[in-house]
């Protein structure tokens, strides 16, 4: 086995793309790009996004007459509900608000110590913010990539990018050997003293980075300051050495096996929910000019309507008349096609509706039966958070090699996801002091909701013989002597 996985980096474009099983040459490339661009996928992950943002399509809603015109003097209402980045929130805060741990398997305490703490310098608070942000562009993209690099200063990084930014190249159906990734993705520059936007693509394989900008549907290589490597290397003499990973840069991390994007299961609903609302809206806002029965008016009809609207005065003419005919508005029903799209959206969406009746007030087992469906689909993502993550402790442990440290590719980390779960807290105390004389002090304390005792500490504590015999929760047990009194 090759400790040392690294190779000196393609210096030429053209060359890289030559080496490049899957593409003969930049029009092959190109084809690829423009297929990308107009692609199902994309635009269903971009909709993920915009919905995540409570960028709605509600916000095109227009009132029209039958022939397309646009209704004037009425309201239009553009109700949004953000029920979306609730419910991704709910999923992502629920397996990532807390730190996760990671342990190594190493064959020696001092050992797994060593390689607990080597990785905890590079996966640290800074890497669980990337990360979070990973699985929330997972959850809404379908799937999202994370990109090792090397920065200046000579530090693993990795770079999150966006799922609807990357088409994949993949060898498989089930999308498990990737040849290489498509990123394309736009940038602002100042082209002859103009601000416009333009497209670059970055084409990643093994063999290296080939960049170019994208334009009427051809690409022009461009050199980067990077050259075309994966990263540098500094060298003793001043210099930097560009090298590439022995593994394609680029982690895919899968909300599911199918890699759909939560939105596509909720978006019809939440759609007819915004339309619904808003449609309700505009009729109680347009109440007072529901229906204006107008005899002998001597204006065009909008100018009546903005009289009547604005200046609440109407003109007539002599026997004239003017009044409302107010219909009757279906408010129940209206109602109850509410309630029973935002209930499909929850269930469809595996999240837990927080104006749900009762809620605040469920016993402990009622709190994880309603959670059910979020425990269910938080589950399948973890199975996919573990397999990306062993990914990432890849290029952990070859990094350490490249920096001249211990070799550990023949240890394994484990990643343990440390659950917000939701409890009832009076359930959880009341069960803290029926555990009194059952189990240590040390365990009820570190059980209840309100300690932010540390488990290890109190035990060492115990262990040390420095803890008194105390029972916060309940007077201690009567003994054997006090019941013979």
């Amino acid at each position: 086995m090759e400790l040392f996985p690294y190779r000196r980096g393609t210096t030429e474009v053209d060359a890289i793309i030559r080496a490049a099983a899957p593409m003969g040459d930049k029009e092959i490339l190109a084809l690829e790009v423009q297929e990308f661009l107009k692609s199902p996928e994309r635009k269903e992950a971009i909709d993920g996004e915009n919905y995540y943002l409570n960028h709605t399509v509600i916000r095109s809603k227009k009132r029209t007459l039958a022939n397309g015109e646009e209704l004037k003097n009425r309201a239009n209402h553009r109700l949004e509900h953000a029920f979306y980045p609730k419910m991704v929130d709910e999923l992502v805060g629920y397996l990532c608000s807390k730190l996760p741990s990671i342990t190594s398997n190493a064959d020696s305490a001092a050992r797994r110590k060593a390689h607990e703490e080597a990785i905890g310098k590079i996966i640290d608070e800074s890497f669980w913010r990337v990360f979070s942000r990973w699985c929330k562009n997972a959850v809404n993209h379908g799937c999202s990539w994370l990109f090792p690099y090397i920065d200046k200063d000579g530090s693993l990084r990795f770079s999150n990018i966006a799922g609807y930014e990357v088409r994949a190249l993949w060898r498989d159906g089930d999308h498990q050997e990737c040849d290489g990734v498509i990123r394309v993705y736009d940038v602002i520059e100042y082209v002859k003293k103009t601000k416009m936007l333009v497209t670059h693509v970055d084409y990643v394989t093994t063999n290296g980075i080939a960049e170019f900008v994208y334009e009427n549907g051809a690409l022009t290589p461009i050199r980067s300051e990077r050259g075309n490597g994966h990263f540098y290397l500094p060298q003793e003499d001043g210099t930097a050495q560009a090298r590439v990973w022995d593994r394609l840069p680029a982690i895919p991390l899968r909300f599911n096996d199918v890699e759909q994007p939560l939105i596509s299961r909720v978006r019809a609903n939440i759609d007819a929910y915004n339309l619904c609302a808003s449609n309700f809206a505009d009729m109680l806002a347009d109440l007072p000019l529901a229906i204006v029965k107008v005899v002998g008016y001597q204006d065009d009809p909008d100018t009546t309507l903005r009289n009547l609207k604005q200046l609440s005065v109407v003109y007539l003419q002599e026997g004239g008349d003017a009044g409302y005919i107010t219909p009757d508005l279906a408010t129940d029903s209206v109602e109850t096609q509410l309630t029973r799209i935002r209930r499909d959206i929850f269930s469809f969406g595996a999240g837990v509706d927080g104006q749900d009746d009762g809620q605040q007030n469920r016993s402990g087992v009622a709190l994880a039966e309603k959670r059910s469906d979020l425990d269910i689909i938080a589950n399948i993502f973890e199975n996919q958070i573990q397999a990306a993550f062993r990914e990432v402790i890849w290029f952990v442990s070859r990094y350490l090699l490249l920096i001249g440290g211990e070799n550990y590719t023949d240890c394994e980390i484990t990643l343990t996801l440390n659950r917000d779960i939701m409890t009832n807290e009076s359930a959880v105390i009341t069960a803290c002091k029926e555990s009194v004389g059952i189990l240590p002090d040390v365990q009820i304390r570190a059980n209840h909701p309100w300690s932010n005792d540390n488990t290890e500490a109190l035990w060492q504590e115990q262990e040390n013989g420095s803890a008194e015999d105390e029972e916060p929760f309940a007077v201690k047990a009567a003994t054997d002597e006090t019941d013979n009194e």
